[in-house]
């Protein structure tokens, strides 16, 4: 596995930004029409330990969330900032990627999801939705 470097996340960070705009309508529509808020602690927290599908379109991993961690820097607890961890049947590709989290009975829901570690199948996602607080000056 290639080591994550400034490039690789520099270049994952501008893919995020090409497909963010294709993402957000489509989330919207869906949290629009169940009434859910797609990414909140506990919508996840309440699946621990159950298995889900991460799909980019042309490859379909299964993966078990295993864990629903705070940030370094967030709140204990708090529901607009938290990490997610996945482990997978199969390594996912080493600069990560956006993919679709589907389960029956969960509305489909888009991350950015990077592998950790050297066996590729522990990733993470991260979850920051909470407001920006502007610093004084």
């Amino acid at each position: 596995m290639p080591p994550l470097t400034r490039r690789v996340l520099l270049g994952s960070t501008a893919l995020v930004a090409l497909v963010q705009p294709l993402i957000d309508p489509v989330q919207a529509f869906a949290a629009g029409r169940t009434g859910e808020r797609l990414y909140r602690r506990g919508r996840f927290k309440r699946r621990r330990g159950r298995r889900f599908r991460l799909s980019d379109g042309a490859v379909t991993y299964r993966a078990k969330l295993v864990k629903v961690r705070n940030l370094p820097d967030g709140t204990a607890g708090d529901q607009e900032q938290f990490s997610l961890l996945f482990r997978t049947a199969r390594r996912l590709p080493a600069d990560g990627g956006t993919y679709t989290l589907q389960r029956a009975g969960f509305v489909p829901t888009a991350l950015f999801v990077v592998p950790l570690g050297a066996s590729g199948r522990l990733c993470e996602a991260v979850i920051n939705s909470a407001p920006r607080r502007r610093r004084r000056r």
